[in-house]
């Protein structure tokens, strides 16, 4: 395993990814469905503060540009925000790094990237987030 593996990143930052994804899911859950929606108790969005090499490695996680992101300058940030499509009711995830939309890589040797993140499909996104997260930490966290 090396230090930029999946695998590696899994075990690195999997229980942030886990929680990121956990903490998204129950946001858009709570704002879609009104019955029995409390406001008060319910947050509107979470604010993550982190290093800026934790930053690189939830980039990784997304297959972002290495070019771009290899690097995180001191004071990066990183948005992820949801938005909902008023006429189809889709949902869909802008990935903002630095103030530019984050750009990504390709899968299985496409040229394609993966998503575009000025409007990447919310279930897509949330798919691979959960494909980087930790699921079961007694069996994947065992060195």
């Amino acid at each position: 395993m090396t230090k930029y593996s999946k695998e590696y990143n899994i075990l690195n930052q999997g229980f942030f990814v886990s929680d990121f994804t956990h903490d998204l899911e129950n946001l858009v859950k709570n704002n879609l469905s009104r019955k029995g929606y409390n406001k008060k108790k319910s947050p509107k969005f979470y604010l993550y503060s982190a290093h800026d090499f934790t930053i690189q490695d939830i980039i990784f996680s997304l297959m972002g540009d290495t070019l771009s992101t290899f690097f995180p300058p001191y004071s990066s940030n990183l948005y992820a925000e949801v938005w909902k499509n008023n006429s189809s009711g889709k949902l869909s995830v802008r990935v903002i790094y630095n103030n530019r939309i984050l750009k990504v890589l390709a899968k299985d040797g496409s040229s394609k990237p993966w998503c575009d993140f000025n409007s990447c499909d919310y279930d897509k996104f949330i798919d691979v987030l959960k494909k980087s997260g930790i699921k079961n930490p007694a069996t994947q966290c065992v060195v």
